[in-house]
């Protein structure tokens, strides 16, 4: 038999525990519908505008002159999301593997132009009558072989610095879209909207 004062306290450490598991509930981040990671925040750069710069387009500043701008004059061809080493990232979209590049470890300097993606993943799918093809890159691991299906919202591997991320101030993955062998906007795939400069419309929780 228990005093009541012992009651008493199992029932307050009862409550505790209620509490504290309640609170971890309600604070872990839900996966978004064509969401590649859990938390999605465009990654900064070192030049140029930090938000904007992680953006598809005419957003950085370079030695090659690509773009027509007053002020970036350097095309980045994709979209970085912010994501610490080893955080687990997920297909945008069902498709298929068509290449799945390993090799290259985290933090290791790459070597030249071909080495830039590091480890990387692609994945080829059928969209709204499209031909797209949505390639991950700076992967720390890759999941997935070449020819393996993948359904949306899969595991498909790890991010990571590897490539030309390698030294980079804030790790991220690359995402780059190919519609109809036209290199777009990967927001247009994505569930979270994204406004032009970086910073979050609005979340599939809104």
């Amino acid at each position: 038999m228990y005093s009541k004062t012992e009651n008493k306290a199992k029932k307050n450490i009862a409550i505790l525990f209620f509490i504290l598991f309640s609170i971890t509930l309600y604070s872990q981040k839900k996966l978004c519908v064509h969401d590649p990671l859990e938390n999605i925040e465009v990654a900064p750069t070192k030049k140029g505008n930090p938000k904007i710069g992680g953006t598809f387009g005419c957003v950085r500043i370079g030695s090659v002159k690509k773009c027509h701008h007053k002020k970036f004059n350097k095309e980045h061809r994709g979209l970085d999301l912010k994501a610490k080493r080893g955080t687990k990232l997920f297909s945008i979209h069902s498709g298929i593997v068509t290449k799945s590049i390993t090799g290259y470890t985290d933090g290791n300097k790459y070597n030249n132009s071909k080495d830039a993606l590091g480890n990387y993943l692609k994945i080829k799918s059928k969209i709204n009558g499209k031909n797209v093809t949505i390639l991950y890159g700076h992967l720390q691991k890759n999941m997935l072989s070449k020819g393996d299906s993948v359904k949306q919202g899969q595991l498909i591997g790890l991010t990571g610095i590897t490539g030309n991320a390698w030294n980079v101030d804030h790790p991220h993955v690359h995402i780059k879209v190919v519609e109809n062998s036209q290199t777009i906007d990967p927001c247009k795939y994505i569930g979270t909207s994204i406004n032009k400069d970086g910073s979050i419309n609005k979340t599939c929780d809104e």
